[in-house]
């Protein structure tokens, strides 16, 4: 049976709201494997496998899955690459909660419209989310500024099918 879009798109919001709750909280559990240094999934009620991938020491550059469980068919493809652009700047520590909460309120705020821009600030920091295309093959531009400076950048690449 064919998935509904929004249940899809509903679940894979979930799972990333779970994720970053727990991978930001230290929570996750990891599991290191040959082709990626963090590996995480969450069961979907026995419907959906979110899987999360991270490569190297960099744990913003990746691969995120949403896997039907009947099928096996991949549903969410997507591949992203971040950086912290001006180290000597600022200390990341103070970043990674403006991140969190950045991505938070943009899937709190969302629906279930993945295109959805989004703007945070906290703390003299500045968290701007922008995407082009439709969800079904979208780039997604997540940013983070400092007194008007650039200091970190994600890129996200992803695809969603029924």
């Amino acid at each position: 049976m064919p998935q509904d879009i929004s249940s899809v798109i509903k679940a894979l919001i979930d799972a990333k709201m779970q994720n970053l709750l727990s991978y930001f909280d230290g929570e996750a559990d990891f599991i290191y494997d040959e082709e990626y240094d963090r590996h995480f999934s969450f069961d979907i009620v026995g419907t959906f496998l979110y899987q999360d991938s991270s490569r190297g020491s960099n744990p913003y550059s990746g691969q995120e899955f949403l896997i039907d469980q009947k099928s096996g068919k991949k549903l969410w493809i997507c591949d992203y690459t971040g950086y912290f652009a001006q180290k000597q700047s600022f200390e990341p520590a103070y970043v990674y909660p403006v991140l969190k909460s950045g991505r938070l309120a943009y899937l709190e705020s969302c629906g279930t419209d993945l295109t959805t821009a989004a703007r945070y600030e906290e703390d003299g920091y500045l968290y701007i989310s922008v995407t082009e295309g439709p969800a079904t093959s979208m780039l997604r531009h997540e940013t983070i500024y400092s007194n008007d400076r650039l200091i970190f950048m994600q890129l996200s690449n992803c695809i969603l099918k029924l």
